[in-house]
This record gives structure tokens, sequence and C-alpha cells, in this order.
């Protein structure tokens, strides 16, 4: 009895919690990351042949964790335009606040990777066949 008092009644919204809260750090973190100086990329070796799958990976996170969080269509579709204007964001930013050149290559894998991730959420979420209904015999 003691246990049934302690479950959450709620697990599906911790889940959502955990991903929005798991969605803002990766936010800050890449924002972050990605405003660094030149000097600082260069010690960090972002630089490269692996540079474009980066971006891909990155955003492809981006892209599964608030293809995670969206319940409805519309949110799926305003967090996927979203996350497309993050990733743009970011490129502008550099330039603007560096005057590095704009890569709209980067632009590209940027929305190749949201568009992955929220492929793979989409999939992922999908419920099994009969795995929500329960037998009341």
């Amino acid at each position: 009895m003691q246990a049934n008092k302690l479950r959450n009644p709620y697990p599906a919204r911790r889940e959502s919690y955990i991903y929005i809260g798991l969605c803002i750090a990766a936010v800050i973190g890449l924002a972050a990351f990605s405003l660094l100086p030149e000097q600082a990329k260069q010690v960090l070796h972002t630089a490269g042949r692996l540079h474009p799958y980066g971006h891909l990976a990155a955003f492809a996170v981006i892209g599964y964790l608030t293809g995670r969080i969206s319940k409805t269509p519309g949110q799926r579709i305003l967090f996927f335009l979203g996350s497309l204007a993050f990733g743009t964001g970011i490129e502008f930013c550099e330039h603007f606040i560096y005057g590095a050149v704009l890569e709209t290559h980067d632009i590209g894998m940027d929305a190749l990777g949201v568009l992955l991730g929220t492929g793979i959420a989409l999939f992922l979420s999908k419920p099994v066949s009969g795995s929500e209904q329960t037998s009341h015999s």
C-alpha cells in the first residue's frame, strides 16, 4: 500500500520535463560553444573535414529533443521552424560578431540535422499497436 502512495501519478509529465530540461541545456550549450572566439574554436579542433558532421549531430539532438517535447502537429511545426531559425541565427551571429564568412553549408547541415532528429523522435514516439490498451478480464 505504501508503494502506491510514492508512485508518480504523472509519469508522462515528468518525462516531458526531462526532455524540456535537456533541450534548454542543449540550446544554451550549443549557443555558448558556437559563439566562442575563433581562437578558442581552433584550440578545440572544431574545424576540418568533420566540422559539418558536428553540425549535423548537434542539430539532430536539438531536433530529437524538440520532437519529443511537442505533442501536437502545430507544436512540432513551430519547434521545427524554431530550430531551423536557431541554426541560421547562430551562423549570422558568428558572421556579424566575428566577421566570419557566412557558412551556408553549415546552415544546410543544421537543417538536415533538425529534420533527422525530428524524424527519429516522431518514429520512436509512435505507440506500439495495442500497447496502450489494457484487458479488462
